[in-house]
């Protein structure tokens, strides 16, 4: 008895040995030694391929890391890309959250943004295919549809759970982006209804495909919401075919004669090469490529939805100091076709002659794009399943807004309750990272993200206010009215002092400074003799040649706001203090083509001041107007010897309730509101109303309610309404936007660009250019300093110190509905040129209201369009933003500036930069070429 029992305990020890042997040997099969290139790890790697058909020898390509920490107790991930028909390990693992990225050079470099830091990543290739999957029945290629993707899924995960027992009752998350909206839900509902031993605990789908009418019909709102199409073009789409018909019927081959008249109105003004349509605001890269050439032609042909970017870059950068390398993806074809990874990864080539980022050889039934998705994520929310559906909001593809409607819809339908109102949520360097609104459906918590001369002159200037008072709602810059009859003079006297370089006003050296070759100047002009009015300026000279370049003015808005602190030391003056106290070069300072001249405006403003201090209680539009236009009248009807050439305005108010009520629309399509309160801004109370309530300190129950609900979804002090993709300076900084201020800008302006004392302007908008978010604060600390005040020649009257937004001038708010429209239309009759632009990232004066006002404009003075709406690029061959002139010689122009601020020039100064924009080539002939 004892004998038999020792057989059999031997028996059952020898079968558990074999099984752990075999166990252990599909391990080291698809074990990867070590990537080509790679840096050291301490986690493990495999790659292969599991059968999912033995009959049809179907097989299917993974790429698996270990968590980098206690992957033992870590969850399963499962990641898939879209397409239909993109690579998850070329998308997913080596373009977006796996371990490496390759650089130019081929060497894989630590991601730092690993998912794998919190999970055991799974990247598979579906279906069979895609990049390394295959068929060696090339017949299943010729039409592949969700049902056998599912099925092929599912079998492939049981299979490898075999290879991989340890994983077989881990936590698992189904994960993906754009198809994988089909993808994802279709495999976890065949999971939930196979009543597998699978311990499926969420789903998380990225810019998903859900329900085709919705998410399509959404590319309209989006393109012209952010500036790619024209009001026509937009009127087209919602008047005779919309975006989702022409998807629909483009898919079939045939469009009707209404589908394609728009379908070209759309092509003409969105560009197909040279710009991310999966980010509107991102640069791209330039590749010379003739393979991603070629997929770029398959993803227009056949996968309209994936998060395929053919030759482009993925984005522009995400937070301060951080870049994102544009041309990952070609880096990544180039990487991932070289035969030593080809071999470390144990893959193949079959049927094809490299591998590719979408598959070129598998048909996919576009008719299974309209298999609505959504109630199969009720079902699973029914089941247990926890849902994440989050959208990146810069996608004019599957855009947020469409998401946004079926996940809400979705719950209402449920009667879910929600638990968390929309609001904004917060990355862990306190930034405002997307508004979100979580029920049973949708939610999202840090540990979930954890796992988941005469004086020639050109006026410009922008409408800006970075303390939030109702600043940059006024047009773009001047000092004018009565004031100006006396500022006219003002400016005359100015350009003498150009001219005969006093010397009193000459500055040696600011502190900190370079050396450079050209002079500066500042110092004060009186422009009211009795009242004891002296306006401060700063002057700096054209690098070269700077008695035979043109004389700009530069305003900043506010009204009451600095053009020395904010257009000379954090624009596109020649330096910018670092935090050191020290003065770097501008790269991007127009005075390497212009000679500048900033003025603080009106007397109160900066260094500017009147000795009789009743003067700052009575400053209105007849005193100072809506800067740069009246200015611009005034020299034209005085008669002046002025060579007034052209003026250029950024983000201006031109005319109240166009450009204010343009606010409630850009919230809403720039996901910074909900449905619900957009609903209400358009029924009981829109924002032109409660601005103007507001100013009048008489709010309306209705507006009450509307201004409570924008109060809590747009958060304060943490969003740059500016721009609205902008990181923010978290500072300690108080003196310049102290709490007094703060308490001032919140009970006039409860829907005005409050910046706070912890706010900067922007992140960076080029591939391999930054930008100080906190560039104010250090202007603020410059310009206080004793020593720098001497250098500039500048005093302190009635302030104890220099502030960048005044707070002693008092202002008549109800100038605000002046409107100065008619003025432009003056000024372009009257032979001066006028230049409109628009910073797309700005919510405080968007770029809708302002290119909606120029065009009508200029069909009421019945001017011809010279240039239709399309985009211009800058000279790297990036577009730059989009325009559109009028009139004989080009007498009006507008323009966006791609993914700029408010302050354009200080957040996008590559495309601002003055040879390349304002300059006198491009001023006179504003378009792509």
């Amino acid at each position: 008895m004892a004998s038999r029992l020792w057989i059999v305990t031997f028996v059952v020890f020898a079968s558990l040995t074999t099984v752990c042997r075999r166990v252990e040997s599909a391990y080291e099969a698809d074990r990867i030694v070590k990537l080509p290139g790679q840096p050291e790890v301490s986690f493990q790697q495999y790659a292969g391929y599991v059968t999912v058909d033995e009959t049809q020898q179907r097989e299917l390509f993974y790429y698996f890391v270990e968590a980098e920490t206690n992957s033992t107790s870590k969850p399963l991930v499962l990641w898939l890309n879209g397409g239909p028909g993109c690579s998850s390990i070329g998308d997913g693992a080596f373009s977006e959250h796996g371990p490496f990225k390759p650089n130019a050079a081929g060497i894989p470099v630590h991601n730092d943004y690993s998912w794998n830091k919190e999970a055991n990543m799974l990247y598979l290739e579906s279906p069979a295919g895609v990049g390394f999957s295959y068929s060696a029945n090339t017949s299943f290629y010729e039409l592949v549809n969700d049902t056998i993707t599912a099925r092929d899924n599912l079998a492939f995960l049981q299979q490898w759970l075999i290879k991989f027992p340890e994983y077989r009752n881990r936590d698992l998350y189904l994960t993906g982006e754009s198809y994988a909206g089909h993808y994802v839900p279709q495999l976890a509902q065949l999971i939930v209804e196979s009543r597998s031993n699978l311990s499926l605990k969420a789903i998380a789908i990225g810019n998903p495909l859900l329900e085709f009418n919705t998410d399509f019909n959404g590319q309209g709102e989006y393109y012209w919401s952010h500036g790619l199409i024209s009001d026509e073009t937009y009127h087209l789409v919602n008047t005779i075919c919309n975006t989702s018909q022409i998807r629909r019927q483009a898919a079939d081959g045939i469009l009707s004669e209404q589908c394609e008249l728009v379908a070209n109105q759309l092509a003409a003004e969105i560009p197909t090469r040279n710009f991310d349509i999966y980010d509107v605001t991102s640069d791209v890269c330039i590749s010379d490529s003739d393979s991603q050439e070629e997929h770029s032609s398959l993803a227009a042909s056949f996968h309209p939805f994936s998060s395929l970017k053919s030759n482009q870059g993925s984005l522009r950068k995400l937070e301060a100091g951080e870049s994102i390398d544009l041309c990952i993806e070609d880096e990544t074809h180039t990487y991932l076709n070289r035969k030593d990874v080809q071999q470390a990864m144990h893959a193949k080539l079959v049927g094809i002659p490299g591998w590719k980022d979408c598959s070129s050889v598998m048909n996919y039934d576009h008719n299974n794009l309209e298999i609505p998705t959504v109630g199969i994520l009720g079902s699973l929310v029914g089941s247990g399943v926890r849902v994440l559906v989050y959208s990146g909001d810069q996608d004019s593809i599957l855009p947020f807004m469409g998401t946004r409607i079926l996940v809400n819809r979705l719950a209402t339908e449920m009667r879910l309750n929600t638990t968390v109102p929309y609001k904004a949520w917060f990355d862990y360097d306190k930034q405002v990272t997307v508004a979100h609104i979580s029920t049973s459906v949708s939610s999202i918590s840090k540990d979930d993200v954890g796992k988941w001369r005469g004086c020639r002159l050109m006026r410009t200037g922008e409408a800006n206010d970075p303390e939030g008072r109702w600043m940059t709602r006024s047009l773009g810059l001047l000092w004018i009215g009565r004031w100006l009859h006396l500022n006219l003079a003002a400016f005359n006297a100015l350009c003498l002092t150009v001219e005969s370089a006093y010397e009193s006003d000459r500055i040696v050296k600011l502190p900190g400074q370079p050396k450079v070759s050209f002079q500066q100047y500042a110092g004060y002009v009186t422009v009211d003799e009795i009242q004891g009015r002296k306006l401060f300026y700063y002057f700096v000279e054209a690098e070269t040649n700077s008695t035979s370049k043109p004389l700009v003015l530069w305003f900043n808005g506010g009204p009451g706001c600095s053009s020395v602190g904010i257009g000379a030391f954090s624009e596109h003056g020649p330096f910018k203090p670092n935090s050191a106290g020290i003065l770097v070069n501008n790269a991007y300072s127009w005075n390497k083509e212009a000679n500048m001249l900033y003025l603080e405006a009106p007397a109160g403003v900066g260094f500017s001041y009147s000795a009789n201090e009743s003067f700052y209680g009575s400053v209105n539009d007849t005193i100072t107007g809506h800067y740069i236009p009246q200015l611009a009248q005034l020299i034209v009807e005085s008669g002046s010897n002025l060579s007034l050439k052209g003026i250029a305005i950024g983000n201006p108010l031109l005319e109240f309730n166009t450009d204010i009520n343009g606010e409630g629309d850009y919230y809403w399509s720039h996901g910074l509101i909900s449905d619900e309160t957009y609903h209400l801004i358009n029924t009981i109370c829109n924002t032109s109303q409660l601005q103007r309530q507001t100013d009048s300190r008489s709010l309306t129950e209705a507006c009450q309610t509307v201004a409570t609900r924008l109060g809590a979804e747009v958060p304060r002090g943490y969003i740059n309404k500016y721009d609205v993709t902008s990181d923010v300076c978290l500072s300690d900084v108080e003196s310049q936007f102290g709490s007094q201020k703060l308490a001032l800008a919140a009970s006039f302006h409860p829907v005005s660009s409050l910046k706070s004392n912890n706010q900067g302007v922007l992140t960076k908008t080029t591939h391999g250019e930054s930008i100080d978010l906190c560039v104010q604060d250090k202007t603020y600390t410059y310009l206080n300093r004793k020593d720098v005040q001497q250098a500039m020649h500048a005093k302190l009257v009635h302030v104890p110190s220099w502030g960048i937004c005044s707070i002693e001038v008092g202002y008549d708010l109800d100038n605000l509905e002046i409107p100065t429209i008619g003025l432009v239309g003056g000024l372009v009759g009257s032979g001066i040129r006028v230049l409109v632009y628009s910073g797309d990232q700005d919510s405080v004066i968007p770029s809708t209201g302002t290119r909606t006002l120029v065009d009508q404009l200029a069909k009421g003075m019945r001017l011809n369009t010279t240039v239709e709406y399309k985009p211009w690029f800058d000279y790297d061959k990036q577009v730059g933003g989009w325009t559109q002139v009028y009139g004989e010689n080009n007498k009006l122009s507008f323009a966006t500036i791609r993914g700029a601020s408010h302050m354009a020039p200080f957040s996008s100064p590559k495309s601002l930069f003055w040879p390349n924009v304002l300059g006198p080539v491009q001023f006179r002939n504003y378009d792509s070429t």
